[in-house]
């Protein structure tokens, strides 16, 4: 496909170098040159210096024979201008990223039908879902949900109290009968693996698990002699994001919700806007001050504030704290790598779940899903199996599967099972596969 990508910010570049690797002809529009020059260093695409909404630099950029335009600059109206004149030019998909979600509502005359916007992507309602999800499930460092949420993707670190330590995959197998579940992928040491039968399972290892969705708990008490519930979050910093988060948990009864900012202004005005949820006026970075407001008794805590370093730091003290689950609002890509390594689990990223969203929306065809895996170097993929599939062949032991790859569920007519080395894969099958990204081309053969 040719796909115009207008914006080469965090999310434009993401977009630009995950497109190129699976062959698709890109042009990328950016405006600030010195952002464009390390555009150009960085990707192999063609990349012009200009105004995307602008039907000049659109047209030289060939949007007449284009057949996908993402829109993804830090402005809203800028967005949305350039999908409405790639509209008038007959681009046949049109993805624009908006802050705004409520003009995806119902009732607002700027929703995306309306304007001939094929996908809306929000990105702080795409993150706070994401910090929903963890929040749910306070013993994951990761939680991924496939087939409506049927299955799950569990990231689980290993404590020294659990089973599984010291255990290989095929003994778990045995000792543990009456669990479905797979063990896709174990990360040690900053590695990435996707584990044979005979791999040993140790103390600090996280490990990625596909089980159904009504199995999760009896996957924590693998893990941890200890069950976690949520029932009490501190959220500091009243950003767009920490606003959303507190507003989806003030309606859940079972869980008490403390917002702290440290601008008395804004305090006010959400505490307004959030009439179950306790705003607070304080400085977060004060380590007595925070603790005073309680952070030491809470269940869990997230740092939303719109300043990296700070959510770090109180993260950092919110464990020290003894606080089980914190989640990291990171925006800085840099950071990432070394979130694990200073004694921290969970980082989310507003501009990698922006794009994980739209390439999901991109691929079609045989490929139903898409994502990357957070913390890891890894990805997810649900296949639609098609007649000529050579998946369909044979059992999966009679396979050749490829390596660092795995199966990791299926659906079929309907229902949603783990496979075993017994199972053989239909036509007409959904498959869920956990792969390394080195494997994507190969695994993708099968399918084809």
């Amino acid at each position: 496909m040719k796909i115009l990508i207008i914006g080469g910010g965090e999310v434009g570049f993401h977009l630009a170098g995950e497109l190129v690797k699976e062959n698709h002809d890109v042009v990328l529009v950016e405006k600030d040159p010195e952002r464009l020059r390390q555009i150009t260093k960085s990707l192999d695409v063609l990349a012009l210096e200009g105004d995307g909404t602008g039907q000049k630099i659109l047209e030289e950029a060939g949007i007449a024979s284009a057949d996908m335009l993402i829109a993804v600059t830090n402005s809203d109206e800028s967005n949305i201008l350039a999908c409405m004149v790639a509209r008038e030019f007959e681009v046949k998909t049109k993805i624009a990223r908006v802050r705004d979600h409520e003009l995806s509502y119902r009732d607002s005359v700027l929703r995306p039908e309306r304007i001939g916007i094929d996908l809306m992507i929000h990105p702080e309602l795409e993150t706070s879902q994401e910090i929903i999800r963890l929040i749910r499930h306070p013993m994951a460092t990761d939680v991924m949900e496939f087939f409506n949420g049927e299955v799950v993707l569990l990231g689980l670190k290993v404590t020294s109290e659990s089973v599984v330590v010291g255990k290989t995959l095929i003994e778990l197998g045995r000792h543990f009968t009456d669990l479905n579940y797979r063990v896709v992928a174990i990360s040690r040491d900053s590695e990435t693996l996707i584990p044979k039968g005979n791999h040993q399972i140790e103390e600090g290892d996280l490990i990625y698990v596909i089980t159904r969705h009504d199995a999760a708990n009896s996957m924590f008490a693998l893990v941890s002699a200890e069950m976690h519930i949520t029932r009490s979050v501190m959220i500091l910093g009243a950003s767009r994001i920490g606003q959303l988060v507190a507003k989806i948990l003030q309606d859940d009864n079972e869980i008490k919700v403390k917002l702290v900012d440290s601008d008395e202004n804004r305090a006010k005005r959400v505490a307004e806007r959030l009439v179950d949820t306790l705003v607070v006026e304080a400085d977060g970075r004060d380590i007595d001050v925070i603790a005073a407001e309680g952070l030491p008794d809470m269940d869990a805590f997230i740092a939303s504030t719109g300043d990296d370093e700070t959510n770090i730091v109180t993260s950092l003290v919110s464990r020290h704290l003894g606080v089980k689950s914190i989640i990291t609002l990171v925006e800085k890509k840099f950071y990432l790598p070394i979130i694990k390594a200073i004694g921290l689990e969970i980082a989310v990223n507003k501009h990698i779940l922006t794009s994980n969203a739209i390439l999901k929306y991109i691929h079609h065809g045989h490929v139903l899903f898409f994502s990357q895996v957070r913390g890891i170097d890894a990805e997810t993929i649900v296949y639609s199996v098609e007649d000529t599939a050579k998946i369909t062949k044979k059992p999966l032991t009679k396979l050749k599967f490829p390596d660092g790859s795995m199966i990791g569920a299926i659906k079929r007519r309907g229902e949603v099972f783990i496979p075993t080395g017994d199972t053989q894969v239909n036509a007409g099958d959904e498959a869920l596969i956990f792969y390394l990204p080195e494997a994507h081309h190969k695994v993708d053969s099968w399918f084809a």
